[in-house]
């Protein structure tokens, strides 16, 4: 009966006291008189001193926290960044066509597109939901997004399967030799690359079907030249012999770049020799 009395039990106590006392018949509710508390017989008791009252003291609920969700990796998020723009491409298109986007291809195929990252249409062909009419229609314009992308997140670092060739392949188009590549590389990735890993790059892009011309860095007189010796058994020294059995004269590029797709067979645009 103290004004201000238990002022320093919270809320939430008090509200555990009052149900216990409601529990134990202290109070009731009067259901008729807009669910207000009356003192019940045992509440008289109390009140009499005839009877004590005994109250659990509230225990401090805690909430486990949810764990913190853990940082995506490089490799989630560029593949997270190849599906928006996929996603925004897809959109532009079925715009311009007055078509819903998933006619185009469903997110599942793009979820499959991110993931693999087809950069050849023999690849692009190989994502479920890709027909050969999808692949006539859309099959070149969603590559060279996925080259564009792939490209532009290498370059910021990320670790993007196929990228490497496919930067190399981008200076190669202006122009630059296998050298020059290498120093523009290293400026722009902080790393030395060897000249021999960009001269496969485009000897691999090449056979994949990109527009490659290596004659750009060899002739038909080495061509012809290198192809004379290439089917003799050059035992363990390979590419080294004939390097040295030219005297130097032709590059490891050069012989590389001659050695044929097929036995005894060679082919750089129409050009073609056979041993």
């Amino acid at each position: 009966q103290t004004f201000g009395a238990g002022k320093d039990v919270s809320f939430q106590d008090w509200r555990d006291y009052l149900q216990q006392m409601i529990n134990l018949g202290v109070f009731e509710i009067a259901y008729d008189q807009n669910l207000a508390l009356k003192t019940a017989e045992l509440g008289n008791q109390i009140l009499a001193g005839a009877q004590k009252l005994l109250l659990s003291k509230p225990t401090e609920k805690t909430f486990a926290k949810a764990p913190a969700e853990r940082p995506k990796s490089k490799k989630a998020v560029a593949k997270e960044g190849l599906f928006e723009a996929l996603r925004t491409l897809r959109k532009q298109i079925a715009d311009s066509q007055s078509i819903a986007p998933h006619i185009i291809f469903n997110d599942a195929t793009l979820t499959e597109m991110s993931d693999n990252r087809p950069y050849t249409k023999a690849d692009f062909l190989e994502v479920s939901g890709v027909t050969q009419t999808k692949m006539e229609q859309y099959g070149q314009t969603f590559i060279n997004e996925i080259v564009r992308v792939s490209v532009a997140q290498y370059q910021a670092g990320a670790t993007v399967k196929g990228a490497s060739p496919l930067t190399t392949y981008q200076l190669y188009k202006q122009g630059l030799t296998p050298k020059e590549i290498v120093a523009e590389r290293a400026k722009a990735e902080g790393k030395a690359l060897n000249p021999v890993t960009v001269e496969g790059h485009l000897i691999s892009l090449y056979k994949k079907g990109y527009s490659v011309d290596l004659m750009r860095f060899t002739n038909a007189t080495a061509v012809s030249d290198i192809q004379q010796v290439l089917h003799q058994d050059l035992g363990e020294d390979g590419f080294k012999g004939i390097h040295e059995q030219f005297g130097g004269k032709y590059s490891y590029f050069e012989i590389r770049i001659a050695k044929p797709k097929k036995p005894n067979t060679f082919c750089i645009r129409l050009f073609c020799l056979r041993a």
